[in-house]
């Protein structure tokens, strides 16, 4: 293979091409060699070369991306390695602590965290969805007298934005988030204040759940479940389907 391609970029650690990279200059192909290369010697029994690849293979790939669409190759070819290092792992937080490491960072994690936090508020303003017929649905609950609360993990404000942007805020007594309690759905609180609030007891109370952990923290406080199948949690449908009084695939 090396006398194939004529050099040895694809042998080692590559480190020269991943330079190359950052700097935003790459043989377009050089990913797919290097995954040949990685290929045909961990395939022909000889031992490392798993993790260091997935650098090289990141980098030569995210530049040649950025390249592409006209994006920063640079940037690209950083966020690669990160990327594919990550999928490799199945490590998020240790990779994006490498790329810390190797690219720096500005601001505090007080910043970043606010940083999350405002790409969520876009989303949650702007973004999310109602599952088809679900207004319907609240409507006619709410016309028929039926008392009706939000109870999320989701902070209050972005609940408010979200639901009053959808058309649906009037339907609810009430928004109450777990910062509001101070537990998470792996404790009941949420569940018994918003009940308490309702004024009912907990087996006359329904829980809508798509979370199959929240789910079973409901049951065993002794609330009706529901189940809801959402794709994000679809490899669990048959435990939440065994754990739930009854389900709502669709509305």
């Amino acid at each position: 293979l090396t006398l194939l391609v004529g050099n040895q970029d694809y042998n080692g650690t590559g480190m020269n091409v991943i330079e190359q990279c950052i700097e935003g200059n790459v043989f377009p192909l050089a990913f797919l060699l290097k995954i040949i290369f990685t290929a045909a010697t961990l395939g022909a029994g000889y031992k490392g070369g798993e993790i260091v690849p997935s650098f090289f293979i990141g980098a030569s790939f995210g530049c040649l991306f950025g390249n592409l669409i006209g994006f920063s190759p640079a940037l690209c070819a950083a966020v690669g390695m990160g990327a594919v290092f990550c999928g490799v792992t199945n490590s998020p937080i240790t990779s994006l602590l490498i790329c810390f490491e190797l690219f720096g960072f500005s601001g505090t994690p007080e910043s970043i965290a606010a940083e999350i936090n405002a790409l969520m508020d876009e989303h949650y303003r702007r973004d999310i969805p109602l599952k088809p017929g679900m207004k319907e649905y609240l409507t006619a609950l709410r016309q028929n007298g039926t008392a009706l609360c939000v109870a999320s993990a989701t902070a209050a404000p972005l609940m408010e934005a979200c639901l009053s942007r959808l058309g649906v805020r009037q339907d609810f007594a009430f928004l109450l988030s777990c910062e509001d309690v101070g537990k998470g759905k792996d404790s009941p609180e949420i569940y018994l204040q918003a009940a308490r609030r309702l004024g009912c007891a907990p087996c006359d109370a329904a829980v809508f759940e798509d979370a199959i952990f929240a789910a079973k923290t409901a049951k065993a406080a002794g609330f009706y479940v529901v189940g809801v199948y959402d794709d994000s949690a679809k490899d669990r449908w048959s435990e939440m389907s065994a754990l739930a009084d009854e389900t709502v695939l669709h509305w």
